[in-house]
């Protein structure tokens, strides 16, 4: 089913928050994409309960984020995967 202009640039709009809520807004597209490339590998060869976990911590930071509340980076559990794990990178 094809987008209307509306429900499209309300995607782009939105996208462009998640970008922003990153912090990869202050980075080169050129760069950008190429991360977004590399991570899109990795996440099509991640185990279901890792992307559980990625779509956990995510929506974690829109409920507090929507709450006010400050994000602390030691309160996701990907924190300690990310450390033990680099494959999760690669």
């Amino acid at each position: 089913m094809k987008q209307n202009s509306k429900e499209r640039t309300k995607q782009l709009i939105e996208l462009g928050g998640i970008v922003k809520i990153a912090e990869l807004d202050k980075l080169e597209p050129a760069l950008l994409l190429g991360l977004l490339m590399v991570a899109k590998a990795s996440f099509e060869r991640m185990e279901e309960e890792k992307k559980n976990v990625l779509k956990k911590n995510g929506s974690k930071i829109f409920t507090d984020r929507k709450a006010k509340n400050p994000i602390k980076s030691n309160d996701f559990e990907m924190k300690n995967e990310i450390e033990v794990e680099n494959k999760w990178l690669l």
